[in-house]
Formats: structure tokens, C-alpha cells, sequence
């Protein structure tokens, strides 16, 4: 196999598993109910890899994924992986903060998702408990 053909397959390694923490992350926020993700060439306007849009009114979250989000210079491994859930977490904070603007109820909004969140953390910690 040639380095070209390996670099290639690599990076469909990365993107498949990117795309599959954007899928598992989606289906687990409860302020998502669609989404799609989109490939782009370059940087976002901040000069990062991953860009959200985001529609409350729909529960629908748009993620644009930039190519050097899928360049794995060291293979994918599991400080990859651990940035790549870094970088798809922070792009899911700016779902909850999109959540909150321009309501006159933010105190009601945050408790909820700040409940929500408890909620997540204290059921994972009792499952595993009983393991």
C-alpha cells in the first residue's frame, strides 16, 4: 500500500469517527433533534475546525467541520480522540448558550439545562456504581 493510499484511508478513519461523535453527541443533547454536518475547505471565521449553527425555534443544529479537523499528524489515537470530543462539546455548549438568548425567562432556561445536566452526571455516576 502506498503512503498516499494510507494517508487517504486514515483520513476516512478520522472523518468516519468524527462524524459518529457529532451522531452520538446529537442523539444524547436533548436540544437536538436534527442535524447535519458539512465538510469545508479552510478554517472557520475564528480560525478554528468546527463551526455550529444552531435553530432553537427547530432543535436543529447545523455542524461544519473543517479539513484540518480530520488531519491526524500523530494517528488516531486516544489524545485524538479526546480532542476531538473537546473541540464537538464546545461547539455543543453554543447550542445551550443559543438556548438562552433573547428570552426574558433565562433564569427559568439555565436551571433547566443546568438540571439537565446534573441530572446526566448523577444518572452516569449511579450506573457506574452498580457495574
Amino acid at each position: 500500500m502506498g503512503i498516499m493510499k494510507k494517508s487517504i484511508d486514515t483520513k476516512k478513519k478520522a472523518r468516519d469517527y468524527i462524524e459518529s461523535i457529532v451522531q452520538d453527541f446529537s442523539n444524547y443533547c436533548v436540544l437536538i433533534e436534527t442535524y447535519t454536518v458539512t465538510w469545508k475547505e479552510g478554517y472557520n471565521d475564528s480560525g478554528g475546525i468546527a463551526s455550529i449553527e444552531y435553530t432553537p425555534e427547530m432543535f436543529s443544529a447545523n455542524f461544519y467541520l473543517y479539513e484540518g479537523f480530520s488531519s491526524t499528524t500523530n494517528g488516531i489515537n486516544k489524545f485524538w480522540k479526546t480532542y476531538v470530543k473537546q473541540v464537538l462539546s464546545h461547539e455543543i455548549g453554543h447550542c445551550y448558550i443559543w438556548e438562552l438568548e433573547g428570552t426574558k425567562r433565562d433564569i427559568q432556561k439555565v436551571s433547566t439545562l443546568i438540571g439537565n445536566l446534573f441530572l446526566d452526571s448523577w444518572e452516569a455516576n449511579i450506573a457506574d456504581n452498580t457495574k
